[in-house]
């Protein structure tokens, strides 16, 4: 596995992302969304409700958040959960390695 984990892609114009929640809408799920154009931020908005979403699809990637209900549910104890602390992050300088394409394509 790679760094980041894609959980789901949606379907071309979907909005939502049911294996993950039932009322998702990636216009609206995020307190803020920045808008690039060029390299360059161009706009900073509460929503995306005025992009038209036809033919767009949105990658939901993951981090250790995503599994850790799953270990937590084997009976796998993490120690900065019941400490009630973030989970530990590290500075390396291991490569990440190309995992393939799993865009589909």
């Amino acid at each position: 596995p790679g760094p980041l984990p894609l959980l789901y892609r949606s379907k071309p114009g979907d909005v939502t992302a049911p294996p993950l929640a039932e009322d998702s809408d990636v216009r609206t799920d995020l307190p803020r969304y920045l808008i690039f154009s060029h390299g360059r931020q161009v706009e900073d908005m509460r929503d995306l409700l005025g992009f038209s979403w036809e033919g767009r699809v949105s990658f939901y990637l993951g981090c250790s958040y995503s599994f850790e209900e799953a270990l937590l549910k084997e009976g796998i104890r993490l120690s900065y959960a019941e400490n009630k602390q973030e989970v530990s992050m590290y500075v390396t300088d291991v490569d990440c390695y190309n995992v393939g394409n799993k865009f589909g394509g």
